[in-house]
């Protein structure tokens, strides 16, 4: 996996990692730099991998950057579009609204194995990889 990061480096992508990602431990692998929302932020509970977070984002690791207004109400809309808003918490919502919002800074690509997530993320054409789960079939799953 260290060899496919240099690639998202080199190719302007930028990393975005939902909770799961960082209980995985992905920041520890994957070079800066990383994104994340405070709400995925908050959903890590055990002691353990607090202190780890909290190192990475006192690192510069993670960069802790909440969307705009506008992108949570945008991705919101497209949840309903896609019939999907009931099975996405507020942090996928967050997650999702941050991709697009770095869309024209780089191209996002989101680490999650939540399903309902990648399904909305496909439908919107922002990439994904899947960590312990296969994923959905999809165009937009990341290599």
């Amino acid at each position: 996996m260290r060899e496919s990061s240099r690639e998202y480096l080199a190719t302007g992508k930028c990393i975005i990692l939902d909770t799961t990602a960082m209980l995985a431990g992905i920041q520890n692998i994957i070079p800066p730099p990383l994104y994340t929302t405070s709400q995925a932020v908050e959903e890590v509970k055990d002691a353990e991998n607090k202190e780890k977070l909290k190192i990475a984002v006192e690192t510069g690791r993670i960069n802790v950057k909440d969307p705009v207004e506008n992108k949570i109400r945008e991705t919101t809309r497209l949840a309903g579009k896609y019939r999907v808003e009931e099975k996405l918490s507020h942090t996928d919502i967050s997650i999702a609204a941050l991709a697009l919002e770095l869309e024209g800074k780089c191209t996002p690509i989101v680490f999650t194995d939540d399903y309902a997530l990648q399904y909305l993320l496909a439908k919107i054409g922002v990439q994904f990889k899947p960590l312990r789960t296969k994923g959905i079939k999809t165009k937009q799953q990341s290599k």
